[in-house]
């Protein structure tokens, strides 16, 4: 089943054959989810906190590669400074 949220966007439904929810699709990483349950019908876990997790480590790998080309920047700039007053001195 679809909804289509005018804030939120489409979100996309799955269900078993007994009625139960087993997904909720937002297209995004962190507001999907995934359901479990046992034998009498408890949900078992919360699959929205991996998610979370994940996509936190995710901006943490982001945010580091960002810091290296940051330092590579300002290397980079650091060197054609460099040069650029040996040519003007040339």
């Amino acid at each position: 089943m679809r909804t289509l949220d005018k804030l939120r966007g489409e979100i996309m439904y799955e269900s078993e054959a007994n009625g139960q929810l087993r997904s909720r699709d937002t297209g995004s990483l962190a507001g999907s989810e995934e359901f479990r349950y046992d034998a009498i019908a408890n949900r078992l876990d919360f699959s929205i906190s991996k998610n979370i997790q994940e996509l936190a480590e995710s901006q943490g790998a982001l945010s580091i590669a960002i810091e290296r080309s940051s330092s590579s920047a300002l290397v980079i700039k650091a060197a054609i400074t460099a040069l650029e007053k040996q040519i003007a001195a040339e």
